[in-house]
């Protein structure tokens, strides 16, 4: 009898037991499916104590690290400065945060994919235009307009003067794909939808990115309708579009922002503006968030850390590109003296009225400039 009331208690205990591993294996697999679908484990990286970001494939990081090392490449600022190397800690992020790889770089694919179902044009260089030349894109030998709005996801631009649209055609015979309204970080969108379009245009096979823009002049050498030639920039007042979990389909986690604007092709916008006898400016642009104007004092900062002319777009656009491995250049029309240099108060009318009056030498100057980059193209081949 004694052996049978222990022989009961045992599988009392045992049944317990295994009903307690049960509701631990459920509840286990559901916690573990809860993660799964609202985080993906990844790894953020520090270096020399600082967070610089994150990455989802430590050993291709580490090991491109090593081999830049090794190789002893004195060319690569990005490595430069690493004292130590760069300290990994696993940890789980949202999915639903703006630094996924996966969600940012599934919308350029699904955005180009969209594009591709309605053209097969192949452009060589992509153009973003600027205030003042809105309308340069119906000079063209156009092949497909795409308006952002058939583009699922795509963003819109809000500003005034800025059409929304892709023009797909030539400037003579070199095929170009034209963006006819940029978008801006400062409406709303978030810094990976403000680069997108350049991401996309990369994808359809452009080489080039061209920018334009119309800024402010901080140099008082500069005066309301100059052409300045975009030889470097400023950008650490905005997010940088390369926040976030490196996406390797896109480029490296430290690009290298040596020679960000191609000396090459700003070799051929000197040459074009030569033959066109027009005045060409050169200078450091830096890009401030917006959308108001900047005040007298931000001025002074901008003139005292190196910067020639002010706006609210392009360094940001150029980061993007060069991750891509990109050739860039940029014109900036001088539309105003920056808040400061000039008495007079800054409107974006105003703005918009001195980049009109500039656009019929602006439009020479592009496609004088692409013309040469389209030969260069053809040589380098």
């Amino acid at each position: 009898m004694f052996i049978i009331n222990i022989l009961k208690k045992s599988v009392t205990h045992l049944r317990r037991y295994v009903r307690f591993s049960i509701i631990i294996i459920i509840a286990t697999a559901i916690i573990g499916a809860l993660i799964a679908y609202f985080f993906k484990p990844t790894y953020s990286v520090t270096l020399n104590g600082e967070f610089i970001g994150y990455t989802r494939n430590k050993s291709s990081l580490q090991s491109k690290i090593n081999e830049v090392i090794q190789k002893g490449d004195g060319q690569n600022v990005a490595f430069k400065q690493i004292s130590l190397m760069p300290q990994y800690q696993l940890c789980l992020l949202k999915k639903d945060v703006e630094t996924n790889d996966d969600e940012i770089y599934d919308k350029v694919k699904k955005c180009y994919k969209q594009v591709r179902e309605k053209t097969d044009f192949k452009p060589q260089i992509a153009m973003i235009l600027g205030s003042g030349l809105g309308d340069y894109a119906e000079t063209i030998e156009i092949k497909e307009i795409i308006d952002y709005h058939e583009i699922d996801g795509f963003p819109i631009s809000t500003v005034q003067g800025h059409k929304g649209r892709f023009v797909l055609g030539y400037v003579e015979s070199v095929p170009v794909m034209i963006m006819e309204g940029r978008v801006h970080y400062y409406e709303g969108y978030s810094m990976s939808d403000v680069v997108l379009p350049v991401r996309l245009m990369r994808m359809m096979g452009a080489e080039i990115l061209f920018l334009t823009n119309a800024s402010g002049g901080i140099n008082k050498e500069f005066h309301a309708g100059d052409f300045m030639l975009i030889t470097d920039q400023i950008a650490s007042f905005v997010p940088s579009p390369l926040n976030g979990v490196n996406i390797e389909e896109f480029g490296e986690r430290f690009p290298d922002m040596s020679h960000i604007y191609d000396e090459d092709l700003q070799d051929m916008i000197r040459q074009s503006a030569d033959h066109l006898m027009i005045d060409l400016k050169e200078g450091v642009y830096i890009q401030l968030a917006g959308p108001n104007f900047e005040s007298p004092a931000e001025i002074q900062m901008c003139k005292v850390i190196g910067a020639d002319a002010v706006g609210m777009s392009t360094a940001c656009e150029a980061i993007a590109a060069n991750h891509m491995k990109m050739k860039i250049c940029g014109i900036s029309c001088i539309s105003n003296p920056a808040a400061g240099i000039s008495e007079n108060p800054l409107s974006h009318e105003n703005v918009q009225k001195m980049a009109d009056e500039a656009a019929p030498k602006f439009k020479l100057l592009v496609t004088e400039a692409v013309k040469r980059m389209g030969k260069y193209l053809e040589t380098t081949r």
